[in-house]
């Protein structure tokens, strides 16, 4: 099950206070921290489609690093990058999920 089959989950739903991801999401997005499962779910779907447009390279980096909290050594490991890549597919991703996020946002 991927990550945001875990967040739209039942399970997530009654526990979703107590995991990190959500608010850590939410405050790096400026997303709002307290709504509503229609807003949660509209928020995730966003973000979700924002992840797929990214870069091969910065996805890889970002779903790893962020959805499954793996360290720089790991993604290493796991993709073969150099650890400047790393760390730039990550800065990047991250700056683009942002702008893709405040651009779909405007758009509601």
């Amino acid at each position: 099950m991927g990550i945001f089959e875990k967040l739209r989950s039942s399970k997530y739903s009654q526990e979703k206070n107590k995991v990190e991801i959500n608010s850590d999401v939410h405050m790096e997005y400026g997303l709002p921290v307290h709504h509503s499962d229609k807003a949660l779910e509209d928020d995730l779907s966003v973000l979700e489609k924002c992840i797929d447009e990214l870069k091969d390279e910065q996805k890889q980096s970002v779903k790893l690093f962020f959805l499954e909290q793996k360290c720089y050594q790991e993604i290493i490991t796991i993709t073969g990058f150099e650890m400047k890549k790393v760390k730039s597919y990550i800065q990047n991703g991250k700056r683009n999920l942002k702008l893709c996020v405040e651009k779909e946002r405007e758009q509601y």
